[in-house]
C-alpha cells in the first residue's frame, strides 16, 4: 500500500465541496499584495494567450480544454478521521477560495446561473444539516469569511483574518483594471475552475506528517511567490 497518494486535479475539484482543517503546525495565512498580484498576472497571462487564439469560439465547459492549462503545483493532504488537513499548500489555496469568491459575486451579479453555483460550491459547502461550512479551516475564519460574502458586520481580530481582507480587496483592484466584458469574464471563469491544474498529495500515515512538512520547509530552496505554504 502506498503512503502518499497523488492526484491530478483542477481549482475545482480542489475547491469545490471540500472542507480543509489547517493543523497547529501551520502559520497564519500570511500571502502580500505582491504575491497575490504575481499569481493574478501569470494566470492572466496564460488566460489571455488562449483567449486570443479562440476568442471568436463559443467557449463553454465542455471545449475549454482548448485553452492551455496552467500548473499550480502540489498540494499535501493528510486526512485524520473525517477531517482532511492540509499539510502543504493552505496559502495558495487559501488565495484560489479568494479568487472564487470574487468571481462568484461577479457570476451571480452577471446571471452567469451554472457558474455562480460551483464557483459558490467552491466556498461554501452546505451540509446534510443545513449547516453552511466554509472550504478552508471553518471554525477560524467563518466570521472573515461570512462578513466576505454576505456582508455581517465584523472587526478582524488576527493576521490571517486581516491579510484575508486585504488581499480579497487586491482581488476586486486587480479585475477591476481588466478589460473583460461578459463573454471574457464567462470564459475566464471556466478557465479558472477547469484549466488550472493543481496535484493533490495525499499522505496515509499520520506519523510521516511531521517529518515531511519538516523536510518542505527545511529544503533550502527559494520557493516561487505562489508556491509558499
Amino acid at each position: 500500500m502506498r503512503d502518499i497518494t497523488p492526484d491530478k486535479s483542477n481549482v475545482m475539484r480542489s475547491l469545490k465541496n471540500r472542507n480543509y482543517g489547517v493543523d497547529f503546525y501551520q502559520r497564519d495565512y500570511v500571502w502580500e499584495k505582491d504575491t497575490i498580484l504575481t499569481l493574478l498576472n501569470d494566470i492572466f497571462y496564460a488566460f489571455d494567450t488562449s483567449y486570443f487564439e479562440h476568442k471568436d469560439s463559443d467557449i463553454d465547459s465542455k471545449n475549454i480544454d482548448k485553452f492551455n492549462w496552467y500548473y499550480l503545483n502540489v498540494f499535501i493532504t493528510n486526512k485524520v478521521d473525517s477531517t482532511i488537513f492540509i499539510v502543504d499548500g493552505q496559502q495558495r489555496l487559501t488565495s484560489l477560495t479568494l479568487i472564487a469568491l470574487f468571481l462568484y459575486k461577479k457570476a451571480k451579479l452577471k446571471g452567469f446561473d451554472g457558474l455562480e453555483k460551483t464557483l459558490k460550491e467552491c466556498v461554501l459547502d452546505i451540509n446534510p444539516d443545513g449547516d453552511k461550512l466554509f472550504n478552508i479551516d471553518h471554525n477560524k475564519r467563518e466570521n472573515v469569511m461570512r462578513h466576505l460574502l454576505e456582508g455581517d458586520k465584523f472587526q478582524y481580530k488576527n493576521t490571517t483574518e486581516k491579510n484575508i481582507l486585504d488581499r480579497y480587496k487586491d482581488v476586486e483592484n486587480f479585475f477591476d483594471k481588466q478589460d473583460m466584458d461578459d463573454k471574457k469574464l464567462k470564459v475566464f471563469c471556466l478557465y479558472f475552475l477547469y484549466r488550472l491544474i493543481l496535484v493533490e498529495l495525499s499522505i496515509d500515515k499520520q506519523n510521516d506528517v511531521p517529518m515531511i512538512f519538516e523536510a518542505i520547509n527545511d529544503r533550502g530552496e527559494k520557493l516561487l511567490s505562489f508556491e509558499i505554504l
